[in-house]
């Protein structure tokens, strides 16, 4: 299988995504309270419930934005998977 020029392997991008979030978790801690209060912050702002799983789906949008916009670049597509990761974990929190 032989993935062409500046392609990068799913599993690699997979393994790149994990050892982020892994880094952010030393860096910041437990993700979950800060998505709360971002969560609480963004409902006051637009005076409707906004959950932290609905936080991360629209931060991964705004990844997907910047790709369409300015074009492929590996951590768009990183992000973007972290953010669905992180709003998975966070749809029953």
């Amino acid at each position: 299988f032989n993935l062409g020029a500046g392609m990068s392997d799913p599993k690699e991008l997979a393994e790149k995504a994990k050892a982020i979030l892994e880094s952010r978790g030393q860096s910041y801690g437990d993700y979950r309270p800060l998505y709360r209060k971002i969560a609480r912050r963004w409902s006051n702002t637009l005076e409707m419930e906004i959950t932290p799983s609905m936080v991360c789906r629209l931060l991964c949008e705004m990844k997907l934005a910047r790709w369409e916009n300015s074009g492929y670049q590996e951590d768009h597509a990183i992000d973007a998977a972290n953010y669905i990761f992180l709003a998975g974990s966070l749809e029953k929190y």
